[in-house]
């Protein structure tokens, strides 16, 4: 029988996750450090280095956790419009990145450049809102292309524009919305014709 220690403390976790955020938030990407976080979260050294080898690894489990509340609280309509389907699920991520410009430069940097494989939280989470972006053009409509291709499509777009947004190319987040819906509409558009 394999001993495979105590089971772990998700309280712990969150109060990881708020600590990092927090140091984020208040002090910017270099203030996040294993010991300032271990510090604020009032966790041991040994108990954070155990769930987080180092600090991308931190603003990972920020961004995981984001992005799981965000995925939570968009509210799909079954009558709307394709177009409007697939931007209910990318809107609340314009209006997070926009709010939080400083915090994502961070986690967008950590999340491209992370030593993360296709098993890693983050990596499933962008998986699962693929799929989904592509559900939700498949169940509005009867396009020919494998919704998936289209889910990817939308979301590389979608990437993009948040990218184009931090640069400041949208000074306005209604232009950036905008910009995102002009895409969508083109790329459904091209699969039909």
């Amino acid at each position: 029988m394999t001993n495979t220690g105590r089971p772990r403390d998700p309280d712990v976790d969150a109060r990881i996750v708020i600590a990092t955020r927090e140091l984020l938030d208040e002090q910017g990407a270099k203030a996040v450090t294993l010991a300032a976080v271990s510090r604020i979260a009032g966790v041991s050294r040994p108990t954070l280095y155990r769930r987080f080898p180092d600090a991308d690894a931190l603003l990972l489990a920020v961004l995981a956790a984001d992005v799981r509340t965000l995925v939570a609280t968009t509210v799909l309509s079954s009558t709307a419009s394709p177009v409007d389907r697939v931007m209910a699920q990318l809107e609340p991520f314009l209006d997070y990145y926009a709010a939080h410009p400083e915090r994502s430069r961070a986690l967008l940097r950590a999340a491209t450049f992370a030593d993360a494989g296709p098993a890693s939280e983050i990596n499933q989470l962008n998986a699962a809102r693929i799929a989904n972006l592509g559900a939700a053009i498949a169940e509005s409509t009867e396009l020919p292309a494998d919704p998936r291709q289209l889910g990817f499509m939308v979301y590389a777009v979608h990437l993009m524009t948040i990218i184009a947004g931090l640069h400041g190319l949208f000074p306005d987040p209604d232009q950036q919305r905008a910009a995102l819906r002009s895409c969508v509409i083109w790329i459904l558009r091209s699969e039909t014709a």
